[in-house]
């Protein structure tokens, strides 16, 4: 049972990093993602927003900061389970 929690836990780490291009995971160029990955980014950025140097870490320990989106351009976030619009922030992970 634990090996096949790990297992998943790997998996879906992996499927999250697969979005990350250059350390840079920029929300306008997403393509239709499953609710699980939509969660987990969204997460990332309100605890980063909340935080007034607007910084955090993930779950696993990464650290990352939010750049905002020039002269207040906007997205459309493709979901499996349907699509809403929002600012097209990008977050940047540090160099590890």
């Amino acid at each position: 049972m634990k090996q096949e929690n790990l297992k998943k836990l790997k998996q879906q780490q992996e499927l999250l990093d697969s979005y990350v291009k250059g350390n840079r995971l920029e929300f306008a160029c997403l393509p239709e993602i499953e609710p699980y990955v939509r969660d987990t980014f969204l997460m990332w950025l309100s605890k980063a927003l909340e935080r007034k140097e607007q910084q955090a870490k993930t779950e696993n320990g990464r650290t990352y900061y939010i750049e905002k989106p020039q002269q207040d351009r906007r997205c459309i976030l493709k979901c499996s389970d349907g699509t809403f619009e929002m600012p097209a922030y990008t977050i940047v992970f540090n160099e590890e």
